[in-house]
């Protein structure tokens, strides 16, 4: 498993707040976050010439408006011929330090070496924001498709729900 990723910075709200913020702040800046089009996860890569045997999962989030541990854990999931729920892969599980930002949007993402699978492949991708080793929020989203700025994407512009190695 090797990691992709690059952070991308992009405009957010800043709140500026002396000696922290309070919870109704953080509550209402976490409200904000989990409803955000700027919070996504997505197939960028589905074993292309470049990528071969390869499935790419990548995340966005964007951040609270004041200073926070910004965390992604990514998660392959599978949907085996027949069946008709995806079930997690937990040896793919990784959970990654994205940034400590306080008025930005950041990406990452995880490349996955697969061999060919008749399996239907796709990814989920747990957020946390924390400040002071504190956990402030927790969300999930599972791979989605259609997202614009998909960084390191390959083909440029993939994005997709689902992937199958075929």
């Amino acid at each position: 498993m090797s990691a992709v990723g690059a952070v991308v910075a992009l405009a957010a709200p800043s709140v500026a707040i002396a000696g922290g913020p309070s919870q109704s702040q953080i509550n209402a800046a976490l409200r904000t976050a989990e409803h955000s089009k700027q919070l996504w996860a997505t197939v960028n890569i589905c074993t292309t010439n470049h990528h071969h045997g390869q499935l790419g999962i990548r995340g966005q989030m964007p951040s609270l408006g004041f200073a926070t541990d910004m965390y992604m854990t990514f998660e392959v999931t599978f949907q085996a011929p027949g069946a008709s729920h995806f079930k997690p892969l937990p040896a793919t599980k990784s959970r990654v330090l994205v940034g400590h930002v306080a008025s930005k949007v950041l990406q990452l993402g995880r490349t996955y070496p697969f061999q060919t699978s008749q399996a239907l492949l796709a990814g989920r991708v747990t957020f946390e924001w924390r400040r002071s080793g504190k956990l402030l929020g927790r969300t999930t989203r599972r791979t989605t498709g259609r997202h614009s700025r998909v960084d390191f994407a390959d083909p440029p512009g993939f994005s997709r729900p689902f992937c199958r190695l075929s």
